[in-house]
């Protein structure tokens, strides 16, 4: 039986993107394996016969020394373990991961980029220095005949490729994480009179938060009545993440609903009428792929990885970003409409199925592991 470790930062983040993903791999022969910081979760990913080794990983941590003991605590488990297959997610886990990975010898390594990040975006002195040194090494450790980069949407392929200088043999477009549409079924839209329209994403600023907060308060002054609800929750360990008290105050001021987090998304698209992330660049927003397979209308920003779950006027809406004044009305003409939303949702649903399958994604990344 082959050894497949996934080493991700988040016990949370494994279960709501890639627990699915494990199981099919561990159902095609793989003895799996969880190397990530440990929450709350542990007990989800165990009942999945799905061994655990607990890491302490800061994700906001930059320090070199810091980082270098992380790396030693990575090596030391990839020599126990002696892995076939090592699948490493986001930044961190990534670039630490390639490097023991290759240290010890491994004979087949994934990395998987949700997005460019916080690093990529920002254009702060310590974001473009750290993005000098992410290049460097990127560029060495992707190359090698037995590494493969996965990425979620075009435009990030042709960064890595044409910016970054990894190699085609080295790249594999899949398409998110893709959605279960058998779990996340068709639903009839809610019979509330009263649209609503929701965000559902960590509460961080580029997220497209702050936006959606002023698109609604504008659309309340002009007196449209509708429900506005915000869903998740805040992430301390993210540099772009509101605090509890700017938020509820935030919420407050602009008349929407700050729900918190919540473990039953489904339930929340079933009782929305509206699908709304304004995010400033994303891998592919699950949170979109998810309401797409209820059969919700969209609206999003005409950014890498969101704009690939929106076909502009089929399925949902592109605006552009940081306007808030074009959210408002995408977001009013949705409210007004009836119809329309009726025949996005539709489309919504179709392009779920035909496209963002977690049965073809699934099947894709399991077999890159058996290459």
């Amino acid at each position: 039986m082959k050894k497949l470790i996934y080493f991700v930062s988040e016990d949370w983040y494994f279960c709501s993107h890639r627990l699915e993903l494990a199981k099919e791999a561990k159902s095609k022969g793989f003895d799996v394996v969880l190397l990530c910081n440990v929450n709350q979760h542990k007990a989800v990913v165990e009942a999945a016969g799905i061994r655990v080794i607990p890491i302490d990983i800061q994700r906001s941590e930059t320090g070199i020394l810091s980082n270098l003991r992380l790396l030693k605590q990575v090596i030391r488990v990839f020599r126990q373990e002696k892995p076939d297959v090592v699948h490493h997610v986001a930044q961190k886990p990534v670039l630490l991961g390639s490097l023991a990975a290759r240290l010890c010898g491994v004979p087949k390594i994934v990395n998987a980029l949700g997005g460019l990040g916080f690093v990529f975006m920002s254009s702060s002195l310590k974001a473009r220095l750290l993005k000098y040194v992410l290049s460097f090494f990127y560029k060495r450790l992707f190359n090698f005949d037995n590494t493969t980069l996965i990425l979620q949407n075009r435009d990030d392929y042709a960064f890595f490729n044409q910016k970054i200088g990894v190699h085609d043999d080295n790249l594999c477009l899949i398409r998110g994480a893709g959605i279960n549409v058998d779990t996340f079924t068709h639903q009839p839209f809610p019979e509330s009179e009263t649209v609503r329209l929701t965000l559902v994403a960590r509460m961080l600023k580029d997220k497209g938060v702050g936006e959606f907060l002023l698109a609604a308060k504008q659309l309340m002054k002009k007196g449209v009545k509708a429900e506005f609800v915000l869903v998740g929750d805040v992430d301390e360990k993210n540099p772009n993440s509101y605090t509890h008290q700017a938020l509820s105050a935030q919420a407050n001021e602009a008349g929407v609903k700050w729900q918190g987090p919540s473990n039953d998304v489904f339930s929340v698209w079933v009782h929305s009428h509206v699908s709304v992330l304004p995010s400033y660049r994303e891998g592919l927003p699950k949170s979109l792929l998810e309401s797409a397979a209820v059969g919700r209308p969209i609206i999003t920003t005409d950014v890498p990885g969101c704009r690939e779950v929106v076909q502009e006027g089929k399925n949902g809406f592109l605006v552009p970003l940081y306007s808030v004044d074009a959210l408002a009305d995408a977001m009013q003409t949705l409210i007004e409409n009836e119809a329309l939303r009726q025949e996005m949702g539709e489309a919504s649903r179709a392009l779920a199925e035909t496209a963002f399958s977690s049965y073809k994604v699934n099947e894709m990344t399991v077999n890159l592991y058996g290459q």
